[in-house]
């Protein structure tokens, strides 16, 4: 069995190599012309693929349990149901954050819909909302997470991997957004000890996102008509910085019912004690037994994805 430090360094140094294959596995369909159906294949297989193959290498070579490390607990159905529940209670803080990111940046996943809209949408389901959630969740609710909170410092932990999982989209718009979902996600999972109730509340989040894309692609007659309607509407900044307002007023409501239904949760699975563990400054470890969250390669890692940002932003 790895050491505390060596496990929360190795997590790292884990999502160093994930970050340089993701970069990779985005710029090489466009290096060879791929579009459509061939440029999402090609992302399964150059993006989710490296996710799911690292993460497994992972547990083997740090000789940590399946198990434990995957999260793989059975939880009780209301618990899932409620799961689902808990994300939506964050959605007004995503679209906020959404909206004040479109100030500065474009809405990546509006860009990025001309290459896969034309996909029958079972298969972009399973692919996009199945296969896509499982694979994130795993690497970073599983993997990532597990080797972090090994450093005694879970709330630390939790913020950090939401951070990584957020700079892992690789612009800005769903960088920021990405993250704070990433966070909520980790909450629930230390919460109810099990990655089957981050899955079903990430399958959630991107069924409605490819759902509603589909929809406005029918409503308005098509993908080029969608597009080229999108293109010749102008959306003021205000327009932006009053939806924000709106949302995060709504936010201060939903954000705090989201920890109150945590609670529940915890409750309904008998993880009271865990639960506590998670707040700032209610850890029993001392703190000579903790070890540091951040290091070198997680350091590493922060510097490289701004860069990659960077050239995604202003070359791709």
């Amino acid at each position: 069995m790895t050491g505390k430090n060596e496990m929360s360094q190795n997590a790292g140094w884990l999502y160093l190599v994930i970050l340089i294959l993701f970069f990779a596995g985005m710029i090489l369909p466009r290096m060879f012309g791929a579009g459509g159906e061939d440029s999402l294949y090609l992302n399964l297989i150059l993006s989710d693929g490296p996710l799911i193959i690292c993460s497994l290498l992972f547990v083997i070579l740090t000789h940590s349990g399946w198990k434990e490390t995957f999260r793989f607990r059975k939880v009780k159905l209301p618990t899932l149901l409620l799961s689902i529940l808990y994300i939506l209670l964050w959605y007004p803080l995503i679209i906020a954050l959404n909206a004040l990111t479109m100030l500065v940046s474009k809405n990546a996943v509006l860009e990025a819909s001309e290459g896969f809209l034309g996909i029958p949408y079972p298969i972009l389901w399973i692919i996009a909302a199945v296969i896509a959630p499982l694979s994130e969740e795993l690497t970073f609710r599983g993997a990532i997470l597990s080797g972090l909170k090994s450093s005694g410092r879970i709330p630390a932990a939790i913020l950090l991997q939401g951070l990584l999982f957020g700079i892992l989209h690789l612009n800005l718009n769903q960088m920021v957004y990405a993250a704070a979902m990433g966070i909520a996600f980790g909450l629930l999972v230390e919460t109810t000890g099990s990655i089957w109730t981050s899955f079903i509340c990430h399958l959630t989040v991107n069924t409605v996102g490819t759902a509603a894309l589909y929809l406005e692609s029918s409503l308005l007659g098509g993908l080029e008509e969608a597009l080229e309607t999108a293109e010749a509407q102008t959306v003021s900044p205000g327009m932006f910085l009053g939806v924000a307002c709106v949302m995060l007023l709504a936010a201060c409501l939903t954000l705090p019912l989201s920890l109150l239904l945590l609670k529940a949760l915890a409750c309904l699975e008998g993880r009271e004690e865990q639960l506590r563990r998670i707040r700032p400054g209610k850890q029993e470890d001392p703190e000579e037994n903790k070890t540091r969250v951040v290091t070198l390669p997680v350091v590493l890692s922060l510097i490289l994805g701004g860069i990659f940002i960077i050239i995604r932003t202003a070359v791709l």
